[in-house]
């Protein structure tokens, strides 16, 4: 009986390291002077329903931004220069269309209503915000965000401004990175975030997401810590100060599909690859001058970055 009990207690401590090993912790790191460049595509595809009448729309967009870590300071903050390098956006609503390159931002446009959509991109393309790292790294301010679109006629300032607000800049930012868990994990376990995307017109959605520790995947060679994700709860907000005509007062939406990968690089401390799907649909009730009218919501983001 000694010697089995010897025996257990052997192959338990054989096996502990093992088990210590299998617990990783996922922390991001923002070294000194490093570079990096982030390609971001965006899909959307909405049916707006409003008594009867629906309203499709589609967009696309692909964004090339770089950030540039300074040196960091005694009191351990850390400031990051981020830049927007390249846009590239196609819209279609309504039969209008419109197409963006900042390549060619002075390409002739289509003579529809989007048109007034143009200014709004040049503003964005090449615009530049600093960031300010806290000791822990989370971000503590933002600023030049909003200059952006100083020069914009009024009306169109009002619909986009909460969207380059540098206030919105941090949180989001500090959302962005808390989708990592907290402490350390391992292979199976989960843990879960609300995410709030700010939209114009002062409309937003906060999303309830259960993520999971998948392991580690190898690509191209190197190893990464894999996360999956799942959508599983939506919900709709729009200020009451939104400049938009119609007004969204009351809504009913689910999530009927989701699913989403992260590929986290442990050695860099940053998030290398992203891709996620949501579509979502449900009932509004809505509000134009006055009037209330049933409407009714499809809408489909597809998601996907990578970082270098």
């Amino acid at each position: 009986m000694y010697r089995t009990l010897c025996t257990i207690v052997a192959i338990a401590g054989l096996a502990a390291p093992s088990l210590a090993r299998a617990q990783v912790e996922l922390k991001h790191k923002f070294p000194d002077g490093r570079k990096t460049t982030l390609n971001r595509y965006v899909k959307v595809e909405q049916t707006l329903t409003i008594a009867g009448m629906e309203i499709p729309t589609s967009s696309e967009q692909n964004v090339k931004s770089s950030e540039t870590n300074g040196t960091r300071n005694p009191d351990g903050t850390l400031e990051s220069v981020h830049k927007i390098e390249s846009l590239q956006a196609a819209i279609q609503v309504a039969g209008m269309e419109l197409a963006f390159d900042s390549v060619n931002a002075d390409a002739p446009p289509k003579g529809t209503a989007l048109d007034a959509l143009i200014d709004v991109y040049k503003a964005v393309a090449g615009s530049k915000w600093a960031i300010t790292y806290g000791q822990d790294n989370t971000i503590l301010s933002v600023k030049g965000s909003n200059e952006a679109i100083e020069n914009l006629p009024e009306t169109l300032r009002a619909a986009i401004a909460k969207q380059f607000d540098p206030e919105r800049i941090a949180k989001e930012g500090n959302q962005g990175m808390r989708v990592l868990p907290d402490g350390t994990v391992k292979k199976g376990d989960t843990w879960e975030r609300e995410e709030t995307v700010q939209f114009d017109s002062y409309q937003s959605m906060t999303f309830t997401i259960t993520y999971e520790y998948a392991g580690t995947v190898e690509k191209d060679g190197k190893p990464f810590d894999k996360i999956t994700s799942k959508t599983t709860a939506v919900t709709y907000a729009m200020s009451a100060d939104s400049p938009s005509p119609l007004k969204i007062t009351d809504s009913d939406l689910k999530i009927q599909e989701s699913g989403g990968t992260i590929l986290f690089d442990r050695a860099a401390g940053m998030i290398v690859e992203t891709k996620d799907k949501r579509q979502i649909s449900g009932t509004l009730k809505c509000e134009v001058n006055g009037n209330e009218l049933p409407g009714k919501l499809d809408l489909t983001f597809e998601t996907s970055s990578n970082r270098s």
